[in-house]
């Protein structure tokens, strides 16, 4: 996982670079020179042909490569011609050409070694540079950036864009940005785009079956703030948050409509979906990584012959929080989780073919966790010594101190349940449990409606009367009646590992 990260945190980074090139200073010579400290701070190698007429420095041929085999990947970019003039008015204009190819080798000695062309093309791309040598300003827009897959290929089968065709597009580009400071550079960058579309489509030759994907977001804004140390390569990301290297970036769309189809000779399905817009964020720095994204209402509709009747389903919305410490200290650091599915529901005809009697409440479906706590990191997870074989086995990389279970809560049907805990855990005891940290603590839980509940799904045939009895006589065994169809039990765990479950001893 931290690979592929990497590796799109690296390829994302160059793509914006070559789309918006926002890294430039007051002469030709001194634009050159960052660019070329932007690109080693990627990782990649540069070469070009220079020359120069005036106050115009003209690249050629220019190309960057990267190559990673112990990672399992390398890209070769082939940007061509680029030209830096300088104004009359002190500011510089940066000129790429417009198409720019991308070549990805993903080596697989056990298989095969896969392949992939990428073709970029921007029209009317427009940048200015302007300010002091210590505040620089830039300016950029475009009317269209469009990347295409050109060419994928395993081995010498090549599959060609008639057959396995992918597109992204940004129209009406326009964007700030600025850069500030010699040591630590701080960067600050803005962009707006009036459409996002993605478009996937796989048309094998000779196959009879197709797949179509299109995702179209309107109103497109991204924004990012960071510093970056001078001299460190995003390769070495542990050294560079050492050293203070810090990055925060928020995403936001204000409506999103998705469109896939498949069809084959046993029929064709049609899915759709409209969301009332987004926003997602993510920051690192010394102190750890936070995660964050938001989806507002959706809409999903389903239909074709595959399926027995078209379906529809509404989303109220969609949410996830992360944060993790990346970095080991000696002291805990803490961590959370939140994810919240709320008020799902489903069309009529969905329902009738399992409650055609209307037996059962047709609420909508929730689920909520909201998890914390505080763990021990022993090894920086950006560092070189965390392992394949160590992510396997997490108890090398990290210890869990603490868990707080804040909320869960699953609701749907007429029925409820809700658990809040806390926990210690004694990670020098490891027999106890078997393997698992010791834990000490408690955890409540209470079930609504779980009566009710499985007697209408036995009327409706869903289970049979003797497992209903058998679920209803062992929650009655350790839960309380508190109210009508109410039932708590609180669950604890004491040093020597005995459990019991509303003071009756369970283990």
């Amino acid at each position: 996982m931290y690979r592929i990260c990497k590796y799109v945190a690296v390829t994302l980074g160059l793509l914006i670079w070559l789309a918006i090139p926002s890294w430039a200073n007051l002469s030709v010579d001194q634009v050159w020179d960052d660019i070329l400290k932007r690109t080693k701070y990627f990782g990649y190698e540069v070469s070009a042909i220079e020359s120069r007429s005036d106050d115009i420095l003209i690249l050629s041929d220019l190309k960057l490569r990267y190559d990673n085999l112990d990672e399992g990947y390398s890209v070769n970019v082939k940007i061509g011609d680029m030209k830096l003039a300088s104004n009359n008015d002190g500011s510089v204009i940066v000129s790429p050409s417009n198409n720019v190819f991308w070549d990805f080798l993903v080596p697989d000695s056990a298989t095969d070694t896969v392949t992939i062309r990428l073709a970029q093309k921007t029209s009317a791309l427009y940048f200015t540079a302007s300010g002091t040598a210590g505040q620089i300003n830039y300016d950029y827009s475009a009317e269209r950036i469009d990347i295409v897959l050109d060419e994928f290929s395993v081995q010498a089968d090549v599959m060609k864009s008639d057959n396995l065709g992918l597109q992204l597009s940004l129209t009406d580009v326009v964007g700030k940005s600025k850069i500030t400071g010699d040591k630590l550079r701080e960067t600050l960058s803005s962009f707006s785009a009036g459409n996002f579309d993605f478009m996937v489509h796989f048309i094998p030759n000779e196959e009879n079956y197709k797949g179509i994907w299109e995702t179209r977001l309107s109103n497109v804004s991204f924004a990012s703030t960071g510093q970056i140390p001078d001299g460190f390569s995003l390769q070495e990301t542990g050294l560079a948050l050492s050293e203070g290297f810090n990055n925060s970036i928020v995403f936001n769309y204000e409506a999103g409509e998705t469109e896939a189809s498949f069809s084959s000779d046993k029929g064709d399905v049609l899915l759709q979906s409209r969301s009332a817009g987004g926003t997602a964020s993510n920051a690192i720095s010394r102190s750890g990584f936070k995660s964050m994204s938001e989806i507002g209402s959706v809409d999903l509709t389903a239909s074709g012959g595959v399926l027995l009747f078209p379906v529809t389903a509404n989303l109220g919305s969609l949410v996830y929080r992360l944060s993790l410490p990346v970095i080991s200290l000696p002291e805990q650091q803490n961590f959370g989780l939140k994810f919240e599915l709320n008020h799902l529901s489903v069309s009529d005809s969905v329902w009738s073919t399992f409650d055609p009697l209307r037996a059962l409440p047709h609420d909508p479906i929730s689920l909520k966790i909201d998890l914390r706590g505080a763990l021990l990191l022993l090894t920086d997870i950006f560092s070189s010594d965390v392992s394949e074989s160590a992510l396997n086995d997490l108890k090398e990389v990290v210890q869990v101190v603490s868990l707080s279970l804040k909320h869960l809560l699953i609701s749907g049907f007429g029925a409820e349940v809700a658990v809040q805990g806390e926990f210690e855990f004694d990670n020098q005891d490891l027999n106890t449990f078997q393997g698992m940290p010791r834990p000490v603590g408690k955890a409540k839980v209470k079930l609504t409606g779980i009566n009710r509940f499985l007697e209408k799904a036995v009327k409706m045939g869903l289970i049979g009367s003797q497992q209903a009895m058998g679920l209803q006589m062992t929650i009655g065994m350790f839960a309380e009646q508190t109210g009508n169809d109410i039932m708590q039990t609180e669950l604890e765990i004491e040093k020597n590992g005995a459990v019991f479950a509303n003071g009756q001893r369970l283990r």
